[in-house]
């Protein structure tokens, strides 16, 4: 697999073109997406419903009504956001956007199973890293590199140093 990596707190980072890569990326498919949170203070992480530096899968990339959404999943299968457009935020989602998202906001309240919904900014304020890897079979050039590493004489290593 072939890895894209982007770094949101990187200061050359570009939001669209991300949100670009994301939506083809999920579109075309033939990849795997992940996301991965940045270092939290305990108490935001768990106001947040968030992990500090964990990975998460992504399932859905989706734009309804205007709203830039992501579904993820964390592989625990529990622990799940509790911010903008979480289970529990009944005042931003609506009917409409639960109808295009095949979205049963009700049915997950009934129990955590790791999965949730998050807008995009939200994204991009708690997640450092984003992650496309592409099937190599997509492209139709492949390059493979071979080397080795040159053989030196080796040092006579101090032993005691290292026990």
């Amino acid at each position: 697999w072939i890895p894209e990596q982007f770094r949101t707190d990187d200061s050359e980072f570009k939001p669209a073109r991300l949100w670009e890569r994301l939506t083809s990326a999920t579109n075309y498919g033939d990849c795997l997406v992940t996301v991965a949170t940045g270092d939290l203070p305990e108490v935001e992480a768990e106001q947040l419903g968030l992990v500090p530096t964990h990975a998460y899968a992504v399932l859905q990339v989706r734009e309804v009504e205007g709203i830039k959404l992501l579904q993820l999943k964390n592989p625990w299968a529990r622990v799940r956001w509790r911010g903008a457009f979480s289970v529990y935020d009944t005042k931003r989602w609506t009917a409409g956007m639960r109808k295009a998202l095949n979205y049963d906001q009700m049915g997950a309240m009934q129990s955590d199973n790791g999965i949730f919904w998050i807008d995009y900014g939200s994204l991009l304020k708690y997640y450092h890293g984003v992650y496309i890897n592409w099937n190599p079979q997509l492209f139709r050039h492949h390059t493979a590199t071979h080397g080795q590493w040159p053989a030196r004489a080796a040092k006579i290593a101090n032993d005691v140093a290292s026990l």
